[in-house]
């Protein structure tokens, strides 16, 4: 699956966000995919705290 980072991360981009990450700038991209990351992480504690 994550043979190819790129497309596994692109692909994660459209599945959790709705995105088109063909559509976003590099820097874009970077910055969503930032976003991305720290939005599991808070759900992932969140989850935690209420399990």
């Amino acid at each position: 699956m994550e043979d190819n980072p790129l497309m596994y991360t692109d692909t994660i981009l459209r599945y959790h966000l709705g995105v088109n990450p063909d559509e976003l700038s590099d820097q874009e991209w970077a910055i969503t995919f930032k976003q991305l990351a720290d939005i599991r992480e808070r759900e992932a504690k969140t989850n935690t705290n209420n399990g």
